[in-house]
């Protein structure tokens, strides 16, 4: 691992900016102040260590599925979604799927 690459991905994270990669490029939405001429020298100079260290989590978290169990009124049912869904963001579609006043307890199997 890069050190310099994962300090400075770890420091951008904390102050707010979220950084991946899409399609190969490096993506980053950070506050404007955070992206000094310093950071942006940074970016430049580690860029392909950085984009090394997000790959791999990205592509786990993409390909492994999120598995729920939800009470649908008196019944329990199993819902697979794709990686990185969680309860919160599942409730929606829940509830569009199958009423608000239908929808109970959501939690995540391991």
């Amino acid at each position: 691992m890069n050190a310099p690459a994962a300090e400075l991905l770890n420091t951008l994270r904390k102050h707010g900016a979220r950084v991946s990669v899409q399609q190969g490029k490096l993506c980053v939405d950070a506050p404007v102040k955070l992206l000094t001429h310093d950071t942006k020298s940074a970016l430049i100079a580690f860029k392909p260590d950085i984009i090394d260290l997000l790959q791999p989590s990205q592509a786990k978290q993409q390909s492994r599925s999120e598995v729920f169990r939800v009470k649908v009124d008196a019944k329990f049912i199993i819902v697979i979604c794709p990686g990185g869904v969680t309860e919160e963001t599942v409730m929606p579609r829940l509830h569009s799927r199958f009423g608000p006043g239908r929808v109970g307890a959501v939690s995540r199997v391991s």
